[in-house]
This record gives C-alpha cells, sequence and structure tokens, in this order.
C-alpha cells in the first residue's frame, strides 16, 4: 500500500514540474455581450453624385434587465448627432433611416481613378450618460459609376449594350423604342430593362405590364418593328415617393419589404443587352 502512495506521489510530482511556470488553468469561455449593435446602408450600391445612402441602427438587448443605450453618429451635414434609446429586456430596437450620406463628385472621381470605391460610415453605441462603450460598428456602400444616356424624344440615339442613367423630363409614362445593330445575321434573344436603380424596383406601368421586354430578333425582320418597351417613370410626383417604381425588386410583390432604396429620384436604369438605336417618346 505504502508503495502505490510513493508512485502516486512521485507522478504527480512529475506533472507539476512539467507545467509552465505561472500557468493556470484555461479560462471559461465569456458570455456573448448583453448588448448587440448592427448598422445597415440601402441601397447597397450607388452609381452616380447625388445618390443618397439611408443608414438604419439595430440594437438588441439580451439582458434580463431593461437597458438605456445612446447612438453617436454624423449627418449628412457633417454634424454630431445622438440618440438615446431604452429598450426592454430581451428586446430589439430598430432605428429606420437614422441618418444618411450624400454621393460626392470626389467620391465618383476617386473610384474612376482606381481609389476607394467604398462609401463608408459608423456609429458608435455607449450606455447612457458616458457611461462604457458598447460598441463602434461600420459599414461600407459599393460606389460603381455608371455613364449617363441623354435621349431626345423622336430622336433615335446609338446605345451600346449595358446599363445606362437616363433622366427622363418630364417623367410618366414613356416608350423606349430599340432596333438593335447585330454583328451576327442569326436569329438573337434580346432583353431591355428599366428599373430605378441597379438593383432596383421594375417600373411597371400602373397596370403591372412592361418594365421589361424580351423579343428574338430575326436578320429579316424590319427597321420600323422595332423591339418595345412600355414603362412608368414616377419621378418626384408619381404615385409612390421619392421616384421609386412600382413593382418591388425582389419579385412581383408590393409590400414595404419588397423594395430598394431609390438613390436618386429623377435617374433611372435602362439595361440592354444589345447595341442598337434607341427613340424614346412620351406617352402621357
Amino acid at each position: 500500500m505504502r508503495r502505490f502512495w510513493f508512485l502516486l506521489l512521485v507522478i504527480t510530482t512529475i506533472v507539476v514540474i512539467a507545467l509552465p511556470a505561472g500557468a493556470k488553468r484555461p479560462p471559461k469561455p465569456t458570455p456573448s455581450a448583453p448588448v448587440a449593435v448592427s448598422l445597415g446602408g440601402n441601397p447597397m450600391w450607388v452609381h452616380e453624385a447625388g445618390d443618397v445612402i439611408e443608414y438604419s441602427v439595430t440594437v438588441q438587448n439580451k439582458a434580463s434587465a431593461p437597458v438605456d443605450v445612446e447612438v453617436f453618429y454624423v449627418d449628412d451635414e457633417d454634424v454630431s448627432q445622438s440618440l438615446p434609446i431604452e429598450i426592454e429586456a430581451q428586446n430589439t430596437y430598430v432605428e429606420k433611416d437614422l441618418f444618411s450620406r450624400t454621393v460626392t463628385p470626389d467620391h465618383i472621381d476617386g473610384c474612376l481613378e482606381d481609389q476607394d470605391c467604398d462609401l463608408f460610415a459608423e456609429v458608435t453605441v455607449r450606455y447612457l450618460d458616458e457611461g462604457p462603450l458598447i460598441a463602434i460598428v461600420e459599414t461600407s456602400t459599393l460606389i460603381d459609376p455608371v455613364d449617363e444616356c441623354i435621349f431626345l424624344e423622336g430622336v433615335p440615339r446609338f446605345t451600346e449594350s449595358g446599363l445606362c442613367i437616363w433622366k427622363p423630363s418630364p417623367p410618366g409614362t414613356w416608350e423606349v423604342s430599340a432596333v438593335p445593330v447585330l454583328e451576327s445575321n442569326r436569329p438573337t434573344n434580346l432583353m431591355m430593362t428599366m428599373r430605378d436603380g441597379a438593383p432596383g424596383n421594375w417600373c411597371t406601368l400602373p397596370d403591372g405590364s412592361g418594365g421589361v421586354v424580351q423579343d428574338r430578333w430575326l436578320r429579316d425582320r424590319p427597321d420600323t418593328d422595332p423591339v418595345v418597351l412600355d414603362v412608368f417613370l414616377p419621378g418626384d410626383n408619381g404615385d409612390l415617393d421619392d421616384g421609386m417604381c412600382l413593382m418591388g425588386g425582389h419579385g412581383v410583390c408590393t409590400e414595404d419589404d419588397c423594395y430598394f432604396a431609390v438613390g436618386s429620384p429623377a435617374s433611372f436604369y435602362l439595361y440592354t443587352t444589345f447595341d442598337g438605336f434607341i427613340t424614346v417618346r412620351n406617352t402621357d
């Protein structure tokens, strides 16, 4: 029996000696913070000077008691602001469109010169009355410059395939017709769309038609039979506020959460899969 205790003492001594000096047990995992903060910008991409990004902040209280916090941010006029919030236990508070940022020509020029193509924003959240820091949260919005396409009503204009920004005057119902210029004589599938952003909402007519057209161009099709797209472009005075087109960009849906935010109410995005001559005509 004495031999057993002697061996146990020797083994214990060896283990203790093998441990590094000052070694401690690994700390227990730290529980997640009782308050979580997130910041989101809308729209997700901006394309021209004058686009406005709206930022919403979400504060989640995971604790079993109410908390008072304060959100600090800088508004579009470069003025420091704050918002005090009381959040009930196990509850989430969302402040939509807390502040905004407007894209400037310098932002666009910097991106075109292969500099920073992200527009950053941040909020700082503390416990109320200059209490401890909770979080500093940052988000970024991609700047993707898009050229403007300028159309004169009734005058065909050659337009390359892809995306361009059109600022119609006046807003309202328009017919956009196109005569493709194709390198191949083979039958070709074509598409032309109009939205209020990229990504954006579909600029359909009030009855739900229009906004997008898909067609097939045959080599013997006459120019007098163009590809025709009918659109309703609200502008600032349309049926929906702030230039928002009628059909939500997330699908055939008209609920509030189906819509993308609109960066510039006067700008609309024409997309074509082909080069061609485009003519616009107001049909109001």
